[in-house]
């Protein structure tokens, strides 16, 4: 069964702006997936938009870890284009 956890929120990326996570400990048998979802908040005249970028998995000291970069591809509409995001892991846990 998998489970999922709100690894981290933004409030505010600036316009342009790339944000980054290394994200550990995970150990071996720990299959991770991201997701992203991007809102105007309460700052509307945009449409929020962002890339995420999963990075290649390491070795750590503790287990497993992964890089993640989320970049704001926000459309402006009138309004600054700062969208929040939440990122989460989804972790399914191998036999």
């Amino acid at each position: 069964m998998a489970k999922a956890f709100v690894e981290y929120q933004w409030t505010y990326i600036a316009p342009g702006a790339t944000v980054g996570l290394f994200l550990h400990p995970f150990s071996e048998k720990e299959v991770v997936t991201f997701s992203v979802i991007p809102s105007s908040g309460n700052r509307p005249g945009f449409t929020p938009r962002v890339e995420l970028s999963i990075g290649a998995v390491q070795v750590h000291v503790d287990g497993i870890a992964r890089e993640t970069w989320v970049a704001n591809k926000s459309i402006s509409n009138g309004g600054a284009p700062t969208p929040a995001v939440q990122l989460t892991s989804i972790i399914e846990i191998l036999p």
